[in-house]
């Protein structure tokens, strides 16, 4: 086995030139030579709840930006108790617009928490408004409340308050409300979406069980004509393989080392029928083998060159899995010596190679490659390219 290159899957590796090619399909958007940011795939997203959660250092900041707020008002503050006959010195001005900042931030987590516990939704919208009602009326007569209390104002005074500032509290509640509803609506959204990508790859990977296993058990059933024994190992490698691919069934993505050794007791089950003609070669760069590849990606490949390739060659073929990586992407080729492409499309567009492609496209939208070509000397190669990881 041939190695080169880099000694950890994360490292810069040297570039590797593409094989020529006489005929190329392509499947999924051209990567050239821009560098891919490895995307976060479907079932590896953390809850939004949990991620917007407010921490200490937003905490620190909502009080921060409220105590600014507050200094910055308090000249207003000054001139409403002066228009308003009463006058109270900076100290007291300054103790009143402090207390607003305390009671806004006392107030802001019983706000979120009724946001959360009492949403404005379908079904519920009616005592959940009741509820945001009271809390509202609430929190828009604290601060003239409290400003009175500071202050010992007269009657007079706390009317002007009440004016002055029940608005503006009804308003900042609402809105507090209403960014906290826009965000839970958003969250719901990511939500369905990344739930409905998970249904899919677990669709698609239903889908492409079946088709291998058909395949496979009708090579099966052709060999039982020919060599009653070989047939027999296969059935024997078969469950193997069965075992295996059941091992990961939930998992949308595995090693490069667990797939490369998928695919060569893939490869056991036909050589049982070929006999030792059917030669797999792996050259696999150090360090990669821990890499993430999406769960039975090597798999389809491997059978579509077997199936086109080496049953049209006479007696003998060689397959050779490659994986390089350049500038943070993991490149996979699967090469055989048989035909080549021949009838193009309907080699190209089988459902195995359809498969990987909308797999490939869940799990790593707009930064993967996924080609199909002739090779220089004849066979075909099956080129893949995904962030490394």
């Amino acid at each position: 086995m041939t190695t080169t290159g880099c000694g950890r899957a994360d490292a810069r590796c040297s570039q590797r030139s593409p094989t020529p090619s006489n005929a190329e399909i392509t499947f999924g958007p051209s990567l050239g030579d821009r560098r891919v940011t490895p995307s976060d795939g479907p079932g590896r997203l953390e809850g939004l709840d949990k991620a917007r959660r407010p921490g200490g250092k937003v905490w620190a900041a909502v009080l921060g930006g409220w105590t600014l707020l507050s200094l910055l008002l308090a000249p207003e503050v000054y001139l409403n108790f002066l228009g308003a006959g009463a006058r109270i010195g900076w100290g007291r001005i300054i103790a009143v617009t402090l207390t607003n900042t305390a009671l806004a931030v006392a107030f802001l987590p019983g706000i979120l928490w009724l946001t959360r516990r009492f949403p404005l939704e379908r079904g519920r919208w009616l005592g959940s408004f009741a509820v945001h009602s009271v809390a509202c009326l609430v929190f828009s007569l604290s601060h003239p409340a409290a400003y009175w209390l500071l202050c010992y104002a007269s009657d007079g005074v706390l009317g002007l308050l009440l004016f002055q500032r029940v608005h503006p509290n009804i308003l900042t509640y609402w809105a507090i409300v209403g960014f906290t509803e826009a965000l839970r609506h958003f969250d719901n959204a990511r939500r369905r979406e990344r739930q409905l990508a998970e249904a899919r790859l677990a669709l698609l990977r239903a889908q492409l069980q079946p088709h291998f296993l058909f395949n496979t058990l009708n090579t099966i059933a052709a060999m039982m004509h020919e060599d009653v024994a070989a047939a027999d190992r296969m059935i024997n490698r078969l469950s193997d393989l069965l075992r295996l691919a059941l091992d990961g069934a939930s998992a949308h993505e595995t090693t490069l080392d667990r797939e490369l050794h998928f695919a060569q007791s893939y490869v056991e089950i036909h050589r049982a029928r070929f006999g030792e003609g059917l030669d797999l070669r792996l050259d696999i760069q150090p360090g990669l083998r821990g890499a993430l590849v999406p769960s039975l990606v090597l798999q389809p490949l491997v059978e579509n060159a077997i199936r086109h390739g080496f049953t049209s060659a006479s007696g003998r073929g060689k397959l050779r899995i490659e994986a390089t990586c350049r500038d943070g992407l993991l490149e996979l080729r699967v090469i055989d010596d048989g035909a080549g492409l021949g009838s193009g499309e309907a080699v190209g567009r089988g459902m195995g190679l359809e498969n990987v492609r909308q797999r490939l496209e869940q799990l790593y939208p707009g930064a993967y490659r996924f080609s199909l070509e002739g090779g220089e000397a004849g066979g075909a190669v099956a080129t893949l390219v995904i962030p490394l990881r």
